[in-house]
């Protein structure tokens, strides 16, 4: 069984983080992705919705998706999220098997500087997003890193909360699903009628 961590902020979860999971499993890349919103990110700002709203509109975005499963351990762990801690919650979780880390070739760059770095790319494989036009250089410690070629998703959670920010709900990049939420919550400050 091979099963796959994709973890990140989801803010919000959006098509592009679905069609990493779609390639994931239609590559037989994995047999399970676990999907981890962080509860708080050592790298990031505060994210623009709190835990509890990322974590269901990650919920909403994959109901029914076979073979993802949404986790909700880290947002009920509080504080920084660790990649490190989170594996070896999983595998304690789901022993055996072969654990794969997801990535993007953003995320890649600064690996280095995550905790326990050096453990994680010892216990672990990575499976690369590369974004349109980046380059992926894989630290040196990693053991020969899966790069996914051909994925065409140039979206990100960056564009769809500034498309939030001013005033219009993608719909083209969230789920219908997604999108009601965050106009029924008044997420990123968007309300029932705006967007």
């Amino acid at each position: 069984m091979i099963r796959a961590l994709f973890g990140g902020s989801f803010d919000p979860f959006h098509r592009g983080h679905r069609s990493i999971i779609g390639e994931l499993l239609d590559r037989e890349l994995a047999d399970v992705v676990h999907v981890v919103p962080a509860g708080r990110s050592p790298f990031k700002d505060e994210a623009g919705a709190g835990p509890d709203h990322r974590l269901e509109m990650t919920r909403l975005a994959l109901a029914g998706c076979d073979g993802a499963v949404v986790e909700d351990l880290e947002i009920r762990r509080g504080g920084p999220s660790y990649t490190i801690d989170t594996l070896d919650a999983m595998r304690a979780r789901h022993p055996g098997g072969a654990w794969r880390l997801v990535v993007g070739a953003d995320s890649l760059a600064g690996l280095t500087r995550w905790r326990d770095a050096e453990r994680i790319l010892d216990e672990v494989r990575l499976i690369v997003f590369p974004r349109r036009g980046d380059h992926v250089d894989p630290p040196r410690d990693a053991s020969s890193p899966l790069v996914v070629d051909g994925f065409d998703q140039d979206v990100s959670s960056t564009a769809v909360r500034a498309a939030l920010d001013a005033g219009r709900v993608p719909d083209d990049l969230l789920s219908a699903d997604v999108a009601a939420y965050i106009r029924r919550h008044r997420l990123y400050g968007c309300g029932e009628t705006g967007g």
